[in-house]
């Protein structure tokens, strides 16, 4: 899904990125959400996936007193396609 750039707390129509959504496995299949900046890297694969991500960087940010988990990566790649 496009990432779009704010400005003055509103949203332009400039896209800066991409926010890919990956389930876990080893996590009981909780989703986490990775946003990588530039140009679309990968369409929705038909199926289950497996990917690899570049430059992964994991992070706890705040929201509302709540932590949060956030990802940001440089690349992702497709690794092993099952149907």
């Amino acid at each position: 899904m496009p990432v779009y750039e704010y400005r003055n707390n509103r949203r332009t129509e400039n896209v800066t990125g991409y926010r890919y959504v990956v389930a876990m496995p080893e996590r009981n299949l909780d989703k986490i959400s990775i946003k990588i900046e530039g140009k679309k890297q990968m369409d929705q694969p038909v199926g289950y996936a497996e990917v690899s991500f570049t430059g992964l960087e994991v992070f706890i940010y705040w929201m509302n007193g709540q932590p949060q988990i956030g990802a940001k990566a440089t690349g992702i790649a497709l690794a092993n396609h099952k149907s």
